[in-house]
């Protein structure tokens, strides 16, 4: 972790610094699932999570339209209290 932080700022890192970055947008999810998938970073999960929480409800609600009725046989059933 430290080498990809360092090829960011190089000496210049803070830990404040480095939240606003993820904060701001300017790091990919790629790059950001990365950074938690290294390990001890789990702290940064609910971060990932809001930046792609959208997406997944979206992909989500379209493969479920595509055919409810197998979703249905198995009990799932669309809930439209989901709040995006």
């Amino acid at each position: 972790v430290r080498g990809f932080i360092d090829s960011l700022w190089g000496k210049n890192f803070s830990p404040k610094r480095f939240i606003t970055f993820l904060r701001g947008g300017r790091m990919t999810n790629e790059q950001l699932a990365e950074l938690i998938g290294q390990g001890g970073n789990d702290e940064l999960i609910p971060l990932l999570w809001e930046k792609v929480r959208r997406l997944v409800y979206m992909q989500c609600d379209r493969i479920y339209r595509r055919a409810p009725e197998r979703f249905i046989f198995h009990g799932i059933v669309l809930s439209l209290g989901i709040g995006l």
